[in-house]
């Protein structure tokens, strides 16, 4: 993380009376008694920021009426699952902590007070269960708000599962029955983990090249930006258009001859947008 964002993410922090992973580049903790996250949506727009928030009501999650009573200039609001995700557009130059912190500070008064109004109580991501002491957890590159011992099992599960084989040889029903074994947000954090094991296990090693794009989901982004930072790893990143298509072109000039790795999404969970990955 560079030092000027390092500096505007400790004064949000700060300002938001949250915690901050700086090796997740992510705030945790509780708002108004709710247990939430707040990360970037790509690590190279980082104060485009996401809320997560544990959450659940037994009659559902958020209808498409109650959505359409929320107002965006708070964010746009959904909800995967146990997770209510409110995401915050912040400025792309000249920043200032203060006017960020001010803009999640009003996006978060509205989204606990949303949900208190609807009936939903802090639950953990996993279980859904009502249970004390959720909070955000790191597995690897993903975060989930957990509670205790869903965080104990999750971890158990994966330490046991990926201590021996080399993730490339991992066998196809070990990795079943692992995903099958475990719910919601932890089946991520298995594939999260998989592709940064991956990636060590030396796929890309000392300047190597790799292209990818920013549609992609943090947990190639993240392991990607990190193997830059430790190894000199080289990484392009190509772009899209107003409408969140992948520009091609780019992504042709910058596959050039010595390049070790392709990454592209075939599904974007940024746009929703499908990338044409025959071609």
């Amino acid at each position: 993380m560079q030092n000027s964002l390092l500096e505007n993410y400790r004064a949000i922090a700060g300002q938001l009376g949250l915690g901050l992973d700086e090796g997740a580049g992510a705030f945790t903790g509780s708002w108004n008694g709710w247990p939430l996250c707040i990360y970037p949506q790509n690590v190279n727009y980082p104060y485009n920021l996401t809320i997560a928030i544990a959450a659940g009501r037994a009659n559902g999650g958020l209808t498409r009426e109650e959505l359409g009573r929320w107002d965006k200039k708070r964010g746009a609001v959904s909800q995967k699952g146990n997770t209510v995700l409110v995401s915050v557009a912040g400025p792309a130059f000249r920043v200032k902590a203060d006017a960020v912190a001010d803009k999640l500070r009003t996006s978060l008064d509205a989204a606990a007070a949303m949900l208190t109004e609807l009936g939903f109580q802090p639950v953990c991501a996993s279980c859904g269960q009502p249970k004390e002491g959720i909070r955000g957890y790191q597995v690897q590159t993903d975060l989930a708000l957990l509670c205790p011992d869903c965080a104990a099992r999750t971890r158990e599960a994966l330490d046991g599962a990926l201590r021996d084989p080399a993730p490339e040889n991992l066998p196809a029903g070990l990795l079943g029955g692992l995903l099958g074994s475990l719910a919601g947000v932890a089946c991520i954090i298995v594939l999260s983990r998989l592709g940064f094991v991956a990636a060590l296990s030396g796929l890309v090693g000392q300047g190597d090249r790799v292209v990818t794009t920013v549609l992609e989901h943090n947990s190639v982004l993240r392991p990607l930006a990190r193997l830059a930072d430790e190894r000199g790893a080289e990484v392009a990143y190509v772009g899209c258009d107003a409408h969140g298509l992948l520009d091609m072109a780019e992504l042709e000039r910058l596959v050039v001859p010595g390049t070790r790795l392709v990454a592209v999404t075939h599904g974007s969970n940024v746009t929703g947008n499908l990338v044409d990955v025959a071609r």
